[in-house]
Parts: structure tokens; C-alpha cells; sequence
């Protein structure tokens, strides 16, 4: 299918109604495969924080609906707010309800699952947006295709599937940079943009660097073309409703709200550094190696879809145009945050998870020409192209922070290259089987770096004996438990020493491990 306009980059016909059956089936089906897929996920370290942020939000909600002037003081703002104020409330809010609804009020899942389901929605509708800018920047094909590149990232699909903020803020940043393709041509897109980055803004704080990105490429728009000063309304809209949506949604900020914003911008600019390994090294204080995440990308993202990107970059940038610049600065953009020295040092990949969709977009456009004409053995040629990321996301699951391309030799490859082996304490999950099957009754297990709240979460599930006691952190705890777990990183060594030195044994009694690589060690005192 030919594009829509060809090397214009400008913006096609408003999309079809089978445009929106199109996406609204990708955005269901991915939907559906993860709620299958997140059954085996573990809780991941974050995730037990945010569980009880949520919870906590939602008690303030229902309070409003009950006893507002109570919910509206500012002493039940603080109770309900000050937990976890390092993140916007939307997200929280969702979680909470979604588990008030699905969970405690139908029925219809556990906790767990109904705590994720707002994230897996709405990580879902990067797949549908996607079709859709795709479709209507170039085709039907070309968007389909980048649609299912993307749904088929590993990495993707795994952060997807959690209560966490990284797989929304990759969707809420597509739909602003979306709207604002759209608002080049027709003006009143831009105060559906401005809202959007409201809710982007309320979702995390990556969202902050979407107007210097946008007003880049709008400068560079100009440059290239006939002045258009209408497209200005854009920015008016982002500045006027970015900070109303911000603002309105977080209770938290309607007190000393300068102060709060300060402290919340503050946090993340002094953020905890976390330890990371790369190439042997734990970096845990910056700068990390520019190219920390170029490198990363490359290890993580399948073969085919980066050999797809780069030619659908070239073939973007053929003719210099505003979609050409678009994508290309919203998919070097989140990069160049993390490669810069004065970042504190973040883990993985979900850092930059927003760049994806554009990755994506480019290796669809390059996917949908070269396969353009030929019938059924380009349908084959598309099915086998996308196959290589499903094939290693069904691979690695549940352990997608374990995931590594063919081109770092999978798992065991960077485990020799020295590359962060995983992080957030989430495999534990996967061996409590064998611990209720095992560990006698009332045994007191150190659980290192698995979240507490993670542990009452599997309890309350079913997943875990009650009788299983939690011993605490650090070198007392291991003294004083009778199992203690290692979740393998390169610099969690030390905890295997103290377990070794308590015990008087190296000999484990249990290890998870995917493709040979150790991620857990489980240990019992003799």
C-alpha cells in the first residue's frame, strides 16, 4: 500500500473508521496477552511501594465521595499524599481503583492483577496509537508493521505488564507528540495536545522535557517551510493546561504548591543513584559512559528491528521534512537525557522507554517498503521479521529485565560481556513454589532484595505460606534466618559472603537461573 503522502511528512486524512477498528483490536489483543502473561510476573521492588501509595490514594477519593470538607483538609491531603510524593497521582489513582472495582468489589481478580490492569491498558494503547500515526504519516501497512515491532519488544512487553509509570509515560509521550503532528495542519489539535501533556505530566516526570523537544522541531518545521505562525498555539496550550492538569489532579500540590513542585522536581534531579553494571563495572555515582544507552538499546532490542530502523531513518530523512524531524528527535531525545554526565545513574532501559514507539515507527515505515508489492510473500517476510522479538519475550518471560538480543548472545553473552543482570527483586516470584513445597513451617527467610511488601502481597495471594517470616535486612537478618535468598547483581556479591560466613556452607539448595545464568540462589542453614 502505497503512503498516504508520500515524502511530504505532513499529516494524512483524519483516520478511517476501519483506521479505529484497526487500532482498538491491537490495543485489545495486547491487552489480553498481558493480563495472561503478568500471572507469572513477579512483583517488582517499585511495585510494592506503589501498591500501598495507591491503596492510600484511593481511601482519599472515596473519603471525597463520603466526607468531603474532611477529604479537602489539608491534614487528610498530607495522611493519604505525602507517601510516595516523588511521583504525580494519576497512576496511583488508577491502581487503586482498579483494585477497589476488579478486586474487592466484582471480584473478578486478585490484587495484584487488578493494581496492574490500568498500566497494561494503557501501555496497550501505545500499540494502537501507533497504528495510527503510522497509517497516517505514510500506510496502513507501514503502521501495522510498527505497531507489532513494538508489541513484540521485549523489554516493552515486560515493563508493560506492571503497576509502575514507564510502559504509561511511553504512551502519553507518543499521544502528545502525536497531537501536535496533527495540530500543524489543524489548529485545534493543539488544545487537545496542551491536555495531553497535561496528563503526561500526571503520569511521570519525563514529560517535562516534551516542550524544549517539540519547540526544537518547531523552529526546524519553519526553517524548512513557509512560516506558520498558528502552529505557536500549540506551546500557549502546553504551558496554559500542562500545569492545570499537573496540578489539578495532585492534591498533594495544592498546599505550598511552589514548595512541593520545587521538592518534587529536586528529588529527581538529585535522585538515589542506582548501582548499575556495565561491561564488569558497577557504576553507582555519575557519570555513567555516554554510551550507556545506545549500547544498551542495541543489546536488548532484536536484530531485525534495529537492521529495520536505521534504513527507515534514511528513508525518512530522504526527502528532510517535518515527520522526519519529528521522530528522529523524540527517538534521540530520552537517549541523550540518560548519556548526559550530570544524570544520576538510572537501571535499564525503562529510562528511555519512551524513545521506543519512534524506533519502532522507523523500522515500520522501512518493513512496509521493502515487503510493498509482494503478496503473500511479503505478509511472510513482515510475520518473520517481527518473529525474533516475540520469540525472546516469550523466551524470557517472566524474567524480562534478564532479556538480551541475539546480538549480546542472549542471557549467558552478557552475563560474560558483565552486563546488569536484572534488578527490582521481582524472580523471587518464580521460587516460592519450591519454598512452600520445602522450608518448614514457621522458617525465617531473608529475602534480600525482594520487596516486604511484595512478600505480604504473595501471602495475601495464595503464592506464599503465611508461616513464612520475613527476617529483616541486612548482615543481622542473615544471622538470624534459617533460608536467605540471593538475587543475583554485581554488586549484591557481598550478601552471598555474609550467607556463606552464617550458614557455614557455600552448597545452595535451590537456583533459578534462565538459559544457565543464576538470577536466584536460594540457601537454608544446615
Amino acid at each position: 500500500m502505497k503512503p498516504t503522502r508520500p515524502g511530504t511528512g505532513k499529516a494524512g486524512p483524519a483516520a478511517t473508521a476501519r483506521d479505529r477498528w484497526i487500532a482498538l483490536a491491537l490495543v485489545m489483543g495486547w491487552t489480553a496477552l498481558l493480563l495472561v502473561a503478568q500471572r507469572d510476573t513477579g512483583i517488582a521492588r517499585d511495585e510494592g511501594y506503589y501498591f500501598r501509595a495507591s491503596r492510600s490514594a484511593w481511601d482519599w477519593a472515596e473519603q471525597l465521595g463520603d466526607d468531603p470538607k474532611k477529604a479537602l483538609s489539608r491534614a487528610s491531603i498530607d495522611r493519604h499524599f505525602s507517601y510516595n510524593s516523588e511521583h504525580p497521582a494519576l497512576m496511583k489513582l488508577l491502581f487503586g481503583a482498579s483494585e477497589a472495582l476488579f478486586h474487592e468489589r466484582l471480584g473478578w481478580c486478585g490484587a495484584t492483577t487488578a493494581l496492574r490492569f490500568p498500566g497494561m491498558l494503557i501501555s496497550a494503547l501505545a500499540v494502537g496509537l501507533i497504528y495510527l500515526f503510522g497509517a497516517g504519516a505514510h500506510s496502513r501497512g507501514a503502521g501495522l508493521c510498527a505497531a507489532l515491532l513494538y508489541a513484540a519488544l521485549p523489554r516493552v512487553f515486560f515493563h508493560a505488564q506492571l503497576a509502575t509509570f514507564d510502559g504509561a509515560v511511553a504512551t502519553t509521550w507518543l499521544a502528545v507528540v502525536w497531537a501536535y503532528w496533527r495540530s500543524l495542519e489543524r489548529p485545534w489539535m493543539a488544545w487537545v495536545c496542551g491536555l495531553l501533556f497535561g496528563v503526561a505530566l500526571a503520569t511521570k516526570l519525563n514529560a517535562f522535557f516534551l516542550p524544549p523537544v517539540l519547540f526544537a522541531h518547531w523552529i526546524a518545521n519553519r526553517a524548512m517551510g513557509p512560516p506558520r505562525s498558528r502552529g505557536i498555539t500549540v506551546f500557549v496550550a502546553m504551558v496554559v493546561l500542562g500545569p492545570l492538569v499537573l496540578i489539578g489532579h495532585w492534591p498533594w500540590l495544592w498546599a505550598d504548591t511552589f514548595a512541593r513542585l520545587s521538592r518534587y522536581v529536586a528529588f529527581h534531579l538529585h535522585h538515589a543513584y542506582y548501582n548499575t553494571a556495565y561491561f564488569g563495572v558497577n557504576y553507582n555515582r555519575p557519570p555513567l559512559p555516554w554510551s550507556y544507552p545506545f549500547v544498551l538499546t542495541a543489546l536488548t532490542t532484536p536484530l531485525v528491528t534495529l537492521a529495520l530502523a536505521l534504513p527507515g531513518l534514511l528513508l525518512t530523512l530522504r526527502r528532510p521534512n517535518q515527520l522526519a524531524w519529528l521522530w528522529s528527535v523524540n527517538l534521540l531525545v530520552p537517549l541523550l537525557v540518560i548519556a548526559h554526565p550530570d544524570t544520576p545513574i538510572f537501571g535499564g532501559t525503562k529510562h528511555w522507554l519512551n524513545a521506543m514507539p519512534f524506533l519502532a515507527l522507523f523500522a515500520g515505515v522501512a518493513l512496509q517498503r521493502f515487503t510493498e508489492g509482494t503478496g503473500r510473500w511479503g505478509v511472510l517476510a513482515g510475520a518473520l521479521a517481527i518473529a525474533p522479538g516475540a520469540v525472546d519475550a516469550v523466551h524470557s518471560h517472566p524474567f524480562g529485565l534478564s532479556q538480551y538480543s541475539a546480538i549480546a548472545g542472549g542471557a549467558p553473552g552478557a552475563a560474560d560481556l558483565g552486563m546488569l543482570r536484572q534488578f527490582w527483586g521481582y524472580p523471587t516470584r518464580q521460587i516460592l513454589p519450591w519454598m512452600n513445597e520445602r522450608l518448614p513451617r514457621g522458617t525465617l527467610v531473608y529475602w534480600h532484595d525482594t520487596n516486604h511488601d511484595a512478600t505480604e502481597a504473595y501471602q495475601r495471594e495464595g503464592l506464599l505460606r503465611r508461616d513464612v517470616r520475613d527476617a529483616g535486612m541486612e548482615e543481622p537478618a542473615v544471622r538470624r534466618s534459617d533460608a536467605a535468598l540471593v538475587i543475583h547483581e554485581l554488586h549484591f556479591a557481598k550478601y552471598e559472603h555474609m550467607i556463606w560466613n552464617a550458614y557455614g556452607t557455600a552448597t545452595p539448595a535451590r537456583v533459578l537461573n534462565l538459559d544457565g545464568v543464576p538470577l536466584v540462589t536460594v540457601y537454608r542453614r544446615p
